[in-house]
């Protein structure tokens, strides 16, 4: 008998457990349960009653559809529609426009391959102290990287001079230019090669 009743048990805590798995089932029959109760006890009239109730299973979906799009969009690391929302009614208009100057320069060379370029911001005219102090200390690094990158520049245009007035280095541009015009030749083969 007692080991009957042990295996009664352990046959309950399984139905139990197996029950579990489907709580969300659970929790939504207990919502529909708890809307009709709900409006039985409320409200008198059978009309009320199951207009409060479609009401309630209607608003019941509607949670159930916006928590379904919020786990989605977790899913997909996209804001909620909170943040959204919040991201929408901040981008608001306002009166006084920022308008922002921005300077730029640019530099391109082709047998050197070398690229640059240069730019500064301003920041808006109602902006506290701290962002414009923000705004010059980016600026005073952007100077310094371009002075220190035009340094290099001139260093470099330096060595190529001293190496091109020897008489041997002459040879060896004038071996690498016919060797890039060959690449420059064979980069259609190559490519059409590849597909």
């Amino acid at each position: 008998m007692i080991a009957w009743l042990k295996q009664c048990r352990n046959w309950m805590k399984r139905v139990l457990a197996w029950l579990g798995h489907a709580y969300l089932l659970w929790i939504a029959l207990a919502a529909i349960a708890a809307v009709v109760l709900l409006s039985y006890v409320v409200f008198a009239n059978w009309e009320a009653r199951i207009r409060i109730a479609g009401m309630g299973l209607e608003l019941l979906g509607l949670s159930t559809v916006a928590f379904g799009l919020r786990e989605t969009r977790k899913l997909f690391n996209q804001p909620t529609l909170l943040q959204l929302a919040e991201t929408w009614l901040g981008s608001f208009p306002t009166f006084y426009r920022n308008i922002r100057i921005v300077a730029g320069s640019g530099h391109f060379e082709w047998e050197a391959a070398s690229v640059s370029a240069f730019g500064t911001g301003s920041s808006s005219a109602s902006a506290s102290l701290e962002e414009r102090v923000t705004m010059l200390e980016k600026n005073l690094n952007q100077i310094n990287q371009a002075i220190h990158l035009a340094q290099k520049r001139m260093m470099r245009k330096r060595e190529n001079k001293r190496v091109l007035s020897n008489p041997s280095a002459r040879t060896v541009k004038q071996e690498m230019k016919r060797i890039s015009v060959f690449l420059k030749r064979l980069w259609p083969v190559v490519s059409i090669w590849k597909q």
